[in-house]
């Protein structure tokens, strides 16, 4: 099985896709994140709940645009 095989039956993988509303830039971002801490599908989504729930309380009135890239932004500021 390929890496992307892999990736495409990971169901936090398919999970991650929809937070992120399909969006490209949010993918890239989270993507290029897990690459470069090596973390997990899971364990990303886990930080991306986290940082979206923050968001929720202090900014309620986001697109879920605005919010899905802010939000796949804010999981790589905190790390650094």
């Amino acid at each position: 099985m390929s890496r992307r095989e892999g990736i495409e039956k990971d169901p936090d993988a398919k999970a991650l896709v929809i937070k992120l509303d399909g969006l490209p830039l949010a993918i890239s971002t989270a993507g290029a994140y897990m690459e470069h801490v090596t973390t997990s599908f899971a364990e990303y989504l886990r930080l991306y709940e986290t940082s979206w729930l923050k968001l929720q309380r202090t900014s309620p009135r986001l697109s879920s645009y605005d919010g899905s890239l802010y939000t796949t932004w804010q999981v790589t500021f905190d790390r650094i």
